[in-house]
C-alpha cells in the first residue's frame, strides 16, 4: 500500500464515523418520534452535511495525483473530514431526553453548528486552492465555485445571529438546492 491508500482508509473511516453518528441521530429520532419535537430543519441539515461528506471522500481521489505528501498537507486533509464529523456530532447529542425540540436544539446549537459550518467554507476555499495548484486536475471551475460558496458563506454567517425558523427553514433549502445543482454539474464536467 502506498501513501495515498492509507490516506484513503483513514478518510474513510472518518466518513464512515460521520455516515453511522447521523444514521444512528436518526434512528434515535424515529425511536423518539411520539416524545420529542421533530423538526424537518434539522434532518435537512443532517442531510446536506451528509451529502458534503459523500462528497469530500468521493473527490478525495483526486489527490492520487499528488505525488509529494507533507504532514501539513496530510493533517489539512484530515482535518477537513474530522470537521465534517463535528458538524454531525453538533446536530446529535449522546443523549436525547423526551420532549425534546428539535429545532430548539438546533437553534440553541447554531453559533457553534454554523460558526463550525463557515470554518468548513473556507477549508473548503483553501482545499480547491491546494488541488488547483498541486493536482493534474485542478480545482473547481470557479465563476459556479464562487456563487455555490457564496451561498455557502454569506448566510452561514447570518444564521449565526438570527433564531427565526422562516430564515433557517430557508437557508437549509437553499443549500440542499444550490448543493445539489453544484454536485450535479461537478459530476457532469467529470463524466461520472
Amino acid at each position: 500500500m502506498d501513501g495515498f491508500e492509507y490516506l484513503v482508509a483513514l478518510l474513510s473511516v472518518v466518513a464512515a464515523l460521520g455516515l453511522a453518528r447521523a444514521l444512528s441521530g436518526i434512528a434515535k429520532l424515529v425511536h423518539l418520534r411520539n416524545s420529542i419535537s421533530f423538526s424537518w430543519v434539522h434532518v435537512l441539515w443532517t442531510i446536506n452535511i451528509l451529502v458534503w461528506l459523500i462528497a469530500y471522500w468521493w473527490f478525495s481521489f483526486i489527490l492520487s495525483t499528488i505525488d509529494t505528501w507533507t504532514p501539513q498537507l496530510l493533517i489539512f486533509v484530515l482535518v477537513y473530514g474530522a470537521t465534517i464529523y463535528f458538524l454531525i456530532a453538533l446536530l446529535y447529542p449522546d443523549n436525547v431526553e423526551k420532549g425534546t425540540d428539535f429545532f430548539d436544539y438546533f437553534i440553541d446549537n447554531r453559533r457553534w453548528f454554523f460558526g463550525t459550518f463557515l470554518l468548513l467554507g473556507v477549508m473548503d476555499i483553501l482545499d480547491s486552492l491546494l488541488k488547483s495548484s498541486i493536482t493534474e486536475s485542478g480545482g473547481p471551475p470557479l465563476i459556479p465555485y464562487i456563487i455555490f460558496m457564496s451561498i455557502w458563506i454569506i448566510p452561514s454567517g447570518l444564521a449565526l445571529h438570527f433564531e427565526n425558523k422562516s430564515f433557517h427553514a430557508v437557508y437549509a433549502v437553499g443549500f440542499f438546492l444550490a448543493l445539489m445543482g453544484y454536485l450535479q454539474y461537478i459530476l457532469y464536467l467529470i463524466e461520472i
